[in-house]
């Protein structure tokens, strides 16, 4: 199951991220980012990533920005590192 969680001042996403379950993980991602001073997103419990998961992580970028909150995504999995290559935003993400 796609899931996101709070531990340790850093955001744990989990599953599998594709276009039926990101606009979930977003919703349910707000109230936990409110918690945070920064956010640090961890992925490496994400099993399979498509295209929708880049857009999750740049929908999160855009609301840091309008935030003023640092952000950080790390243990991408190499699926997800491939696609944000093909579309021209690894080096954003």
């Amino acid at each position: 199951m796609t899931a996101i969680r709070l531990e340790n001042e850093c955001l744990f996403v989990s599953g599998e991220l594709n276009f039926e379950t990101v606009m979930r993980v977003l919703s349910e991602s707000l109230p936990l980012l409110a918690q945070c001073k920064q956010w640090q997103f961890n992925f490496s419990e994400v099993s399979e990533a498509n295209s929708a998961a880049i857009a999750l992580m740049l929908e999160w970028l855009k609301y840091a920005k309008q935030q003023g909150k640092p952000i950080s995504f790390g243990q991408l999995p190499l699926q997800l590192n491939s696609i944000a290559t093909v579309l021209g935003v690894s080096t954003i993400i």
